[in-house]
């Protein structure tokens, strides 16, 4: 298995953090040599971060918007590091044998959530201080993310063969496993996203050979509801809708639907292909990877389908976690 490596960028250069346009991180190059690139909305002030000979994957922003954390790939060892916004004072923040995939951010604080991956195979989930003062153990799992508040971290998991839902407090303790009502072909959860408000959480089970159903859970009532066929659910800002992606034989388009129950109304081509939605801070936009021929690339379009722009080329290995992330407001 290539080795993963996750980076942490310090602040970055004037303009990236400071400019009051949306800025996206996301992933472009040819294989093996993929880098994350910043860009602003309206397309100016597209730069390359620094990243030494590593292919770099699954951009994610501090809550401040002053740093990043992303995966590479640079040979045999998995490592941590921090490194200045100008490519200088690289810090090693773990070391081997484990591979470090699937960084996110604390939304507040400087912790960082990440997936440990063993020689045996095993996976565990961390939260550590990028500061290299603490590394604790939140439980064995996958694909780590925040609550909202910054109080608990949800991940995949399970030992009964298939995928499970379990939220834990981020300080540790014992894992909440989250009963979720899962009709179709196969047992377990696919995928999910926590709400903005931190009670609910949108999470996907296979229905069908290619298809995929969400649903949302109520943590408190533990009740479930299904939304609409799909996956890679994202909750709008102020939670009132979901944005995801619907797939077909030859085909995948973004769809929108109202949180609380209702239709979903495609906002991209049903002939086309465009997926992995992702919410602008403010809910102006929607970025989205379309392939177009033999182009994939970066999009904005505005969720109520018009408006649609083309940023710039992307990598999109989609087994590599997000491609695409927006800096925080």
């Amino acid at each position: 298995m290539p080795s993963l490596i996750v980076l942490l960028l310090a602040p970055t250069a004037p303009g990236i953090v400071r400019d009051g346009e949306p800025w996206l991180a996301y992933v472009s190059g040819p294989p093996g040599a993929a880098r994350v690139y910043v860009i602003r909305a309206d397309g100016a002030g597209r730069r390359r971060l620094p990243s030494r000979t590593l292919e770099a994957a699954s951009p994610a922003w501090s809550a401040d918007g002053a740093r990043l954390a992303f995966v590479g790939t640079d040979g045999p060892t998995s490592q941590v590091f921090v490194v200045g916004a100008d490519g200088s004072a690289l810090r090693q923040m773990t070391r081997p044998p484990e591979s470090h995939v699937s960084p996110v951010w604390a939304p507040v604080g400087a912790a960082l959530a990440f997936t440990a991956h063993g020689a045996g195979g095993e996976r565990t989930v961390y939260v550590a201080d990028v500061r290299g003062v603490s590394r604790r153990r939140l439980g064995a799992g996958y694909a780590p993310a925040w609550s909202p508040d910054g109080q608990f971290v949800a991940f995949l998991g399970g030992s009964r063969g298939f995928a499970e839902l379990y939220v834990v407090s981020a300080s540790g303790g014992r894992a909440r496993r989250i009963e979720t009502s899962v009709d179709g072909i196969a047992r377990g959860v696919t995928g999910f996203a926590w709400a903005p408000d931190g009670r609910r959480i949108a999470y996907t089970s296979r229905s069908g050979p290619a298809q995929e159903e969400i649903r949302i859970v109520d943590l408190e009532r533990g009740t479930a509801r299904w939304v609409s066929t799909g996956y890679a659910p994202a909750w709008s800002p102020d939670g009132a809708r979901l944005a995801f992606t619907v797939s077909r034989v030859g085909s995948a388009y973004v769809a929108v639907a109202p949180a609380s129950g209702g239709g979903a109304r495609a906002v991209t081509d049903r002939r086309g292909i465009a997926v992995r939605p992702v919410w602008a801070p403010d809910g102006r936009y929607l970025a989205v990877v379309s392939v177009r021929g033999a182009d994939v690339g970066l999009y904005l379009i505005r969720p109520d389908g018009r408006g649609t722009r083309r940023l710039d080329a992307i990598y999109a290995d989609f087994d590599r976690g997000p491609l695409v992330a927006w800096r925080p407001r």
